[in-house]
């Protein structure tokens, strides 16, 4: 690498700062929700869904937070477009159907909700559940 004012620690950086990635060498930028991509795509409506539905099995939200940047959402929606063009509608649609199973099944806020729901089921109220900002399983009784 030459040396130039933008190297930092053997990393090119951008003038803005910002790393220089591979995924941002090899695919094109896309706007976010752009589905013109897409290989055998579904609506735009649904690859949206498809796309939260992803995020969430791995608890990362799909809109910009205090500790999520848009630029990190863009990252996500393209790797979301390669990974679907690589893999095909079916298998990536078994892979997210799998990937829901697992979380379900190993996510510690579905076990909060699992023990809300049956604490009501046996007429407590869950306590043990309650978040720091309350339960979002008794909102749906109307509760907290």
């Amino acid at each position: 690498m030459e040396n130039t004012p933008y190297l930092v620690f053997g990393v090119e950086m951008t003038e803005a700062g910002e790393e220089v990635t591979t995924m941002e060498e090899e695919l094109e930028r896309w706007a976010l929700h752009d589905c013109s991509a897409f290989r055998d795509a579904r609506g735009p409506d649904e690859m949206k869904r498809l796309f939260q539905r992803f995020r969430a099995t791995r608890g990362k939200p799909v809109t910009v937070t205090p500790t999520v940047t848009i630029r990190s959402i863009d990252r996500a929606w393209r790797a979301f477009v390669k990974r679907w063009n690589l893999e095909g509608r079916e298998a990536f649609e078994t892979m997210l159907k799998k990937r829901e199973a697992d979380h379900a099944r190993l996510s510690v806020s579905e076990l909060a909700g699992q023990v809300c729901h049956l604490s009501w089921d046996q007429d407590y109220r869950c306590y043990i559940a309650h978040f720091e900002d309350g339960c979002p399983h008794c909102r749906e009784f109307g509760v907290a």
